[in-house]
């Protein structure tokens, strides 16, 4: 969007993506339990964020475990939607990483996102990840390979739930591993070594 307002800047940006802390990642080891799949998901509980979507979404599934961590202004409508859903409230990082670690699958479909680390914090800690098609970090989680893209709708959300339901265990390990090894290349010191060697290009 930028270029298309300022094409003469073409040759003098780049995109520096943000960093996670190396410290955090750890090899994901936790395998599915079949019989109650855990989905997490963490945001300031704003509109854009479709945490309502996922609620709705969820809210079917016999044997899914769905946990929101965060507040906001939406937040008493959201618990309003089912009742079984887990709302843990604020929760400081340390907090949030441990409970990432106990659950299964990260859920985001945010939209207007812009890099979001929350993936990529969710993406450490062995969480399969999703986020919304075309928006935030989509990009760097690819489909199937090291995470999955949805589109922000109930029925889009479902899908790919379901599809990763029906995804062989070996299968998400290989995924889970993929993830890792994403994670590895944005880590603080490597998000800090990109931005310098483009500072030298530039200069």
């Amino acid at each position: 969007k930028l270029l298309k307002i300022y094409p003469e800047f073409e040759s003098k940006t780049f995109v520096a993506p943000s960093g996670i802390d190396e410290n955090i990642i750890n090899n994901p080891s936790q395998s599915f339990n079949p019989s109650t799949i855990k989905i997490l998901t963490c945001a300031h509980l704003k509109k854009r964020k479709n945490v309502d979507k996922l609620i709705l979404a969820c809210k079917n599934f016999e044997n899914v475990e769905l946990t929101v961590i965060g507040d906001g202004k939406i937040k008493k409508y959201l618990e309003k939607l089912d009742n079984k859903v887990i709302f843990k409230g604020y929760m400081n990082l340390e907090q949030v990483y441990e409970e990432m670690s106990k659950n299964d699958i990260f859920i985001l479909p945010s939209v207007k996102e812009t890099f979001g680390l929350v993936y990529l914090e969710a993406m450490a800690k062995g969480c399969i990840t999703v986020c919304t098609k075309g928006d935030g970090i989509d990009g760097i989680i690819k489909n199937g390979e090291n995470g999955f893209l949805t589109e922000p709708t109930v029925d889009g959300i479902k899908n790919i739930i379901l599809t990763i339901k029906n995804i062989p265990l070996d299968d998400l390990q290989r995924i889970r591993q993929n993830a890792f090894e994403t994670v590895k290349q944005y880590t603080f010191a490597k998000a800090a070594e990109n931005y310098l060697q483009q500072i030298f290009k530039i200069l």
